[in-house]
């Protein structure tokens, strides 16, 4: 994935203007994210701009259906994932 480029392409879909495609991409980027680390990390900024705009739409939504509320929890989970270090192997980190 990283040697082809494939995982810097994908960081260049978020700047899609539709919340769809947004949408789509950090569901792409959440199953990649392993893989896609080092790459995904530098688009770190972004994805706390995305995260707050989605916030800030959740507030404003008056239609109550918590689309952007979800997509602003699916942008932090990411940003959790790709920013989290650890020493110890996945399967054994405790929460």
């Amino acid at each position: 994935m990283i040697e082809q480029g494939w995982c810097d392409k994908i960081t260049h879909l978020l700047s899609l203007p539709d919340h769809e495609s947004r949408e789509t991409t950090l569901n792409l980027m959440t199953t990649l994210a392993e893989q896609c680390q080092t790459i995904f990390v530098k688009s770190k900024d972004k994805l706390y701009q995305i995260e707050q705009e989605y916030k800030t739409l959740s507030h404003e939504d008056e239609e109550g259906d918590f689309y952007f509320r979800h997509i602003a929890q699916l942008t932090l989970s990411l940003i959790r994932i790709i920013t989290q270090t650890t020493s110890l192997p996945r399967d054994r980190v405790e929460l």
